[in-house]
């Protein structure tokens, strides 16, 4: 069942659910968990309102804080147009429950593939690049815990920030609690991760 509806086109997203030691991966409408202890999978049909049915390439994790997961962007591939998205969905574990949030402060350009991970030191979201009509290379913060739990968009300026490639960066991102940082993987030349 999960190969048949996930293997199409799309690229699903997902994360590890610390709680209850179970994976949640969300595809183009549909919502899975995945308990590697009995290596089941299960449609969990979710209350309320999830990301739209054709949209994929999102990048979603785990807020161990709230027990939420959040979803940013993505691309709406069934058309036509095909169009991309910035909007910010949480995803209660618990009540079973997709959100969609309203946040506060200017959003990050819409987009597919971009690097997010939850920082559990500072209970903030760290946003890094993706892929619209071009590569862009911005960092922002998303604060789950502002706006009344709507959460709320900072955008960054480090004096330094990776470089724009020229193919899509599939970056792929992860906090560091040990270290207080994040750890960036992103394509190289040719497109693939320190290149061909």
């Amino acid at each position: 069942l999960v190969s048949t509806k996930m293997a199409y086109d799309f690229q699903q997203t997902g994360s590890y659910i610390t709680a209850n030691r179970t994976f949640v991966v969300f595809n183009a409408g549909v919502t899975y968990s995945y308990d590697p202890a009995k290596n089941t999978w299960t449609d969990l049909h979710p209350n309320g309102t999830p990301p739209p049915a054709g949209v994929s390439n999102t990048s979603m994790d785990y807020d161990s804080r709230n027990g939420k997961l959040y979803a940013f962007g993505g691309q709406t591939v069934y058309g036509p147009p095909s169009q991309y998205e910035n909007d910010v969905y949480s995803y209660d574990v618990t009540s079973n429950t997709w959100t969609k949030l309203v946040p506060a402060g200017q959003a990050p350009s819409p987009r597919m593939k971009a690097g997010w991970s939850y920082d559990s030191t500072n209970n903030v979201f760290l946003l890094f690049g993706g892929e619209n009509d071009s590569i862009v290379n911005d960092t922002w913060v998303f604060d789950p815990a502002a706006n009344g739990q709507q959460g709320a968009w900072t955008q960054l300026s480090p004096a330094k920030s990776p470089p724009v490639g020229s193919s899509a960066p599939f970056e792929r991102m992860v906090y560091d609690r040990d270290h207080n940082a994040f750890v960036l993987v992103m394509s190289g030349e040719g497109g693939y991760a320190d290149g061909t």
